[in-house]
């Protein structure tokens, strides 16, 4: 009888629910930092109402395509090599 892997595969209710847990509390803290760096910037550099909305709708959407950019690189880093087969490579 064959072992049956436990590895992670990334699919299942159990992990569409944590994607979409993280996703919102990362939203939440990204839209936290945009509001004060947008704040910051609204005299100067945001003046037109447009632009303001604009990079404030922006700026925390853009975060999180760079943090799950960071994320899908750091378990491509730490899972282990898996050759074109499906299997682990041959140890010499």
């Amino acid at each position: 009888m064959a072992k049956k892997s436990r590895r992670f595969r990334g699919d299942g209710c159990g992990f569409v629910l944590l994607t979409c847990l993280f996703m919102c509390c990362a939203l939440l803290l990204n839209g936290m930092v945009a509001m004060v760096a947008v704040s910051a910037l609204r005299s100067t550099l945001l003046a037109d109402e447009r632009l303001h909305g604009f990079v404030l709708f922006l700026m925390p959407i853009g975060m999180l395509v760079i943090q799950w950019w960071i994320v899908d690189q750091v378990v491509d880093w730490l899972s282990p090599q898996q050759e074109e087969n499906g299997r682990p490579p041959e140890q010499p």
